[in-house]
């Protein structure tokens, strides 16, 4: 959050001779309506800084290693406001100096360029550990840094896919804040959040174990739920179709979901411990 702060300030030092005083230097209408008289030197700078700052605290890749462990050790009642609210709220304060940060040009900005190679590398840092994970809390924790990184890849892509990504913001809170709330509660009745001993979920809890199967669908893009429907979204130009296609469904088509679906022995084999 050091990293972050230093970005706002070098924001405001922006707005120098753009007569913007106060907290209005910090209102991102504000800074859109004052670019050209925006230092741009200190712009980009502190836009950086935000990137860096408050890219870490959202969890895109590369600095997302804290997350993980962050989630699989934090209180489950907290875990639903951390990622359904807290790392969105993180990302909002990148996306909200895109308008002042682009140049006025039809080429992609720097800034754009920026958004969707975090994406990109959130997604692929993802699809790799997300399928080797058997903590629950740790496995939705990836969820969270796929996820981040589709939103960062569609305000990359601008226009509709923008659009698309703040769909996909609200779809990726409701859908994350039910899912950790049924691990939570699972948890508590297994004593563990290892899914290889979370056996029979339908049977010793319906209304949990329904809840977080439904979750984990939801959060793999399956239709009809509407991360698939934002995710197709954001998928509509042809060259996003392309890297997003290679990147997630042969993840999500394969391993991922027989992964997740035996995890939680839906066959009824095994027995409850705990």
């Amino acid at each position: 959050m050091a990293v972050a702060f230093i970005g706002t300030l070098l924001i405001v030092a922006s707005t120098s001779a753009a007569a913007l005083h106060g907290t209005d230097a910090l209102l991102w209408t504000n800074l859109r309506d004052a670019v050209p008289k925006l230092n741009p030197a200190l712009l980009k700078a502190g836009f950086i800084f935000l990137v860096i700052g408050y890219g870490t605290k959202a969890g895109l890749a590369p600095m997302h290693n804290w997350l993980p462990d962050a989630h699989s050790q934090a209180p489950d009642q907290c875990l639903p406001s951390f990622s359904g609210f807290l790392l969105n709220a993180a990302l909002y304060c990148i996306l909200a100096i895109f308008p002042s940060s682009k140049p006025q040009q039809a080429t992609p900005a720097g800034e754009e360029v920026f958004s969707w190679w975090f994406g990109l590398l959130s997604i692929v840092v993802a699809a790799v550990f997300i399928v080797a994970q058997h903590d629950v809390k740790r496995l939705l924790a990836y969820h969270s840094v796929e996820h981040l990184g589709i939103i960062a890849l569609g305000v990359g892509i601008g226009g509709f896919g923008a659009l698309a990504a703040l769909f996909h913001t609200l779809n990726h809170s409701l859908c994350k804040a039910m899912s950790f709330f049924c691990a939570g509660s699972l948890g508590q009745i297994y004593g563990t959040h290892d899914m290889r001993r979370m056996t029979r979920v339908l049977r010793v809890s319906p209304v949990w174990g329904s809840g977080l199967i439904g979750s984990l669908l939801a959060l793999i893009g399956v239709a009809p739920f509407a991360l698939f429907l934002s995710e197709f979204l954001i998928m509509k130009r042809p060259w996003t179709t392309l890297i997003l296609g290679c990147l997630l469904v042969p993840r999500r088509c394969g391993c991922g979901v027989r992964r997740r679906i035996a995890a939680c022995h839906l066959d009824g084999v095994g027995a409850v411990e705990g």
